[in-house]
């Protein structure tokens, strides 16, 4: 017998999209995704699944804050000897954000964590909540013996993503989420189809220093200073002195800037990128091309960045994962230099490639 836990914090999955005040995601729902993923599995692998569901939240997802992430981190903790799996329903809208969340924060879990929701409500006519919660519920009971998915991963629709890879692509389509930057781990329908490479990739990062079976084993570094971080997004124009306005305050940690191209500052702000450079405020620079790889290696904007050493580059990061890690490592108190070199560092799949730090 397998065990699932179901952690719920509200979102479109729970019906939250129709209603604030509705209850969470019902036990009776809960059970009946469960029996027919218990039956699946007991004609394919000859196991059951026993399912224990936790209220964590009921929230639209767009109000999820580091402080549900505690949450979350404390619960799969807490339980992590007690079942095989954690399922976690979630809304759609920042489910990327706590997907990189959970993958930074617990490093080396070789217990599938899971997390799933729906563009249309259980309940509701057309819902695809049914079947991602019993494909969730199928990954996080997968057979050892058969390529087990540990660490964080999302499934949605047809998808299986890494946690530090997930990001929402569509606000309509059922398929909304999508592996950035690169392939998914797998694709689920009736059967699963594995991607081994990307699935080699996802694992490699579960075991530094070594994969974890038992609580005892895990690494767990919990902590997110996302109110230190200011976010910004280039647009033609844009001057030193318009964005020191922003930047003047003293609770200022880090600054992301979405950037043009293949992350090409204008010179116009190279007064800016000076001050905080003498500040010690690192600022990672991000593209705002939807397929680009902010490398700052291209044109001379970004080589003069790096030249300079006033800005880390984002790379292949999703805005989700960088902006994560970025608050993930403040967090972690590191100094201006480490946490360049840390935000260029793959931890956890989230850099497909990384060059040699720039600072």
């Amino acid at each position: 017998m397998k065990r699932v836990l179901v952690l719920t914090t509200g979102g479109t999955i729970g019906g939250h999209a129709r209603s604030p005040e509705q209850d969470p995601l019902g036990a009776e729902m809960i059970a009946e995704c469960a029996k027919r993923a218990g039956e699946h599995a007991v004609d394919k692998w000859g196991y059951g699944i026993d399912i224990v569901s936790n209220d964590v939240a009921n929230i639209d997802s767009s109000n999820v804050t580091p402080a549900i992430w505690m949450k979350l981190i404390d619960s799969i903790v807490a339980s992590y000897d007690d079942f095989d799996g954690f399922v976690i329903t979630h809304g759609t809208n920042t489910m990327g954000y706590t997907a990189a969340a959970l993958a930074f924060a617990i490093s080396n879990s070789l217990k599938p964590i899971v997390l799933t929701g729906a563009q249309v409500p259980l309940g509701i006519p057309g819902s695809d909540g049914t079947s991602n919660l019993e494909n969730a519920i199928r990954i996080a009971s997968y057979p050892a013996r058969r390529r087990a998915i540990g660490g964080v991963v999302t499934v949605f629709g047809s998808n299986v993503i890494a946690g530090v890879r997930t990001q929402k692509s569509t606000d309509f389509e059922i398929d909304a989420l999508v592996s950035f930057a690169g392939q998914p781990i797998g694709r689920i329908g009736r059967l699963l189809a594995i991607d081994d490479g990307a699935l080699a990739l996802h694992q490699s990062c579960l075991y530094h220093p070594n994969g974890a079976a038992t609580a005892a084993q895990l690494s767990v570094k919990a902590g997110f200073d996302m109110e230190g971080i200011l976010s910004l997004t280039e647009m033609p124009g844009m001057t030193s002195r318009q964005l020191e306005r922003y930047t003047e305050s003293d609770g200022l940690r880090a600054v992301i800037l979405r950037s043009f191209g293949s992350g090409d500052a204008s010179s116009g702000l190279r007064t800016w990128f000076d001050t905080l450079k003498r500040q010690e405020v690192p600022v990672v620079v991000t593209t705002q091309a939807p397929h680009g790889r902010a490398s700052l290696r291209v044109n001379q904007p970004g080589i003069e960045l790096i030249r300079d050493e006033l800005a880390i580059p984002a790379e292949d990061m999703s805005i989700e994962a960088l902006t994560v890690k970025l608050g993930w490592l403040l967090a972690q108190g590191h100094s201006y230099g480490a946490l360049a070199l840390l935000m260029n560092k793959n931890l956890r799949g989230e850099i497909s490639e990384s060059y040699e730090a720039p600072w």
